[in-house]
C-alpha cells in the first residue's frame, strides 16, 4: 500500500464518515445532511431517463387491439434439454469456462491492510477495491488515484470481451449482513424445504453483483391451463427489467422485481465500497427465453388471481416495447451453493439472489431439472415504492374477436373451454 496515498473520506462539517451515494454524486454525511462533490473527477451528467409508456389501444367494444405482434408463432412451453444443461452449471463454474482473464485478475488482487489515520485500528480490504472502511471509527478512506480520474479497470469486468457497461444504476441500499439476514429469514419460513441443508454455512460465499438489465413494457396474449380447464389471458408489465447476464440464471435473477426506477442514478464503477463484481453487458434475450420467463413467473399470479390450485401456461405471444435508454445496472446479492466440482445433479442444491434495493430474496430449487421451481419471500420492512416501479397487471380472461386481432375481457366462466390446443377464441353468437 506504500505506493497508493489514500484519502479519508470525512464530513467537512461535522468530521462524521461520509457514504458514497450514487443518486447525489458525491459523499453524503448522513449526520448533518452535508454532501461533498465527487472530488476532482468533476460532477457527472444526469442520468436522462425518460419513461414513456405507450398504453395497449381499446376499440370502441371495449376490446384489447393487440395487433400484429401477436400473428406470429407462439412460444410453446416445453421442456428445453440444451438450456437447462448450461444453466445447471454453477456460476463460477461458468465464469472460469468463458471469461477465465477476469477469475485470473481477480485472483491476482493483492491483500492491503492499514492503519486507519484516524483511530489507529486496522483495516483490511484489497487492491481491487477502491473505497475502504475502518471497522472501528466507520470512517471511509479513498485511493487518490480515483479522484484524480483513474478509471475502473476492465480486466476485473466479468463478461469476456463485454466489457461494456451501462451509464445507469440503482444503489445497493442493501448490507451484506441484511442480505444473510434475509436468506435466513427464509430458510426460517421454509423449514420443509431447507431440512438437512447447511445453508447458514455458507453465507460468507454470499457476493455483491451488480449485473446488467434492460427495462421494457410489454403486453401478452396466454393460454394456461388450470384444474378448472383452459382459457386465454391477457397481461401487461410496465417496467419489467430482463437480466442480461449469460452467467447468472435468468429466471432466478428475474424473479426479484419490483425494482424502483425512480432510485436510478449515473453509475461511477470507481466509487462502489466494498468487493462488488461488475458484470458487462452480454446479449438480449431471444423470444424464446423471453417467453420462459414467463411462463416461470406466471402460475403463482394465476393462481393467487383465479383461486386455482394448478396454473400452466401453455403458449405465449409477447410484444416487448423497450425503454428509450432501456440498459442498466442493478444490486444483486447473490449465493450459489453448488460445488465447484458438481459432477452429478444430486451435487446441486439451491441459489439464491438477493435485491440489494427491496431486501426481496429468492431461491431456485433444482435447477436446471424438470423439478425445478422459485420461491420468493418480501422484506419485512421493504421500501415504499415510486409510481416509476414494476408493476404487473392481473391476468384478464378474453376471448378472440372472429378475423381480427382484438380480445374482449370477460368473466373467467366464460373464457374456460375444454381444449388445451386451441389458440384463438371465438365470440358465442
Amino acid at each position: 500500500m506504500d505506493s497508493e496515498l489514500l484519502q479519508a473520506i470525512k464530513c467537512r462539517n461535522c468530521g462524521g464518515p461520509s457514504y458514497s451515494d450514487l443518486k447525489r454524486e458525491g459523499f453524503y454525511c448522513p449526520y448533518c445532511n452535508t454532501l461533498i462533490s465527487w472530488g476532482e473527477i468533476g460532477k457527472l451528467f444526469s442520468t436522462g431517463i425518460r419513461y414513456r409508456h405507450m398504453p395497449v389501444g381499446m376499440s370502441e367494444d371495449g376490446c384489447f387491439k393487440l395487433g400484429m405482434s401477436v400473428a406470429r408463432e407462439p412460444v410453446r412451453n416445453a421442456y428445453d434439454a440444451d438450456d437447462a444443461r448450461l444453466r445447471f452449471a454453477s456460476v463460477n463454474a461458468k465464469i472460469a469456462h468463458i471469461d477465465d482473464k477476469t477469475v485470473e485478475a481477480w485472483k491476482d488482487s493483492e491483500t492491503i491492510d492499514f492503519m486507519c489515520p484516524d483511530c489507529g485500528n486496522q483495516v483490511c480490504g484489497t487492491s481491487a477495491q477502491n473505497i475502504f472502511e475502518c471497522p472501528s471509527c466507520k470512517n471511509k478512506h479513498v485511493k487518490s488515484s480515483v479522484l484524480n480520474g483513474e478509471k475502473y479497470k476492465k480486466e476485473l469486468i466479468f463478461g469476456h470481451t463485454f466489457t461494456y457497461l451501462p451509464r445507469n444504476a440503482i444503489p445497493f441500499r442493501l448490507s451484506c449482513e441484511q442480505a444473510k439476514g434475509a436468506i435466513s429469514d427464509m430458510i426460517y419460513t421454509f423449514p420443509h424445504i431447507f431440512s438437512g441443508k447447511d445453508i447458514t454455512g455458507d453465507m460468507d460465499s454470499i457476493q455483491a453483483v451488480y449485473l446488467p438489465y434492460r427495462l421494457c413494457d410489454l403486453f401478452l396474449l396466454a393460454q394456461t391451463t388450470t384444474e378448472k380447464g383452459s382459457l386465454l389471458i391477457y397481461h401487461g408489465r410496465v417496467n419489467w427489467a430482463l437480466p442480461l447476464s449469460v452467467y447468472h440464471d435468468r429466471y432466478l435473477m428475474n424473479a426479484l422485481h419490483p425494482w424502483d426506477f425512480d432510485d436510478l442514478s449515473t453509475f461511477c464503477p470507481t466509487m462502489l465500497e466494498g468487493q462488488v463484481q461488475l458484470v458487462g453487458y452480454s446479449r438480449n434475450e431471444t423470444q424464446a427465453e423471453r417467453a420462459r420467463m414467463l411462463m416461470k413467473d406466471m402460475p403463482l399470479l394465476i393462481k393467487n388471481v383465479f383461486s386455482v390450485k394448478e396454473a400452466r401456461i401453455d403458449w405465449t405471444c409477447d410484444y416487448p416495447r423497450p425503454h428509450q435508454q432501456e440498459q442498466m445496472m442493478l444490486p444483486v446479492w447473490f449465493l450459489d451453493r453448488q460445488p465447484l466440482g458438481a459432477r452429478n445433479r444430486n451435487d446441486h442444491s439451491t441459489r439464491f439472489a438477493v435485491n440489494g434495493q427491496t431486501g426481496k430474496v429468492c431461491c431456485i430449487i433444482d435447477a436446471g431439472t424438470e423439478k425445478e421451481y422459485i420461491i420468493e419471500k418480501t422484506a419485512h420492512f421493504a421500501p415504499q415504492m415510486s409510481d416509476e416501479c414494476t408493476l404487473f397487471s392481473p391476468p384478464i380472461p378474453v376471448v378472440g374477436k372472429p378475423g381480427t386481432f382484438q380480445y374482449r375481457p370477460v368473466p373467467v366462466d366464460q373464457a374456460l373451454f375444454n381444449k388445451p390446443g386451441l389458440l384463438k377464441r371465438i365470440f358465442s353468437k
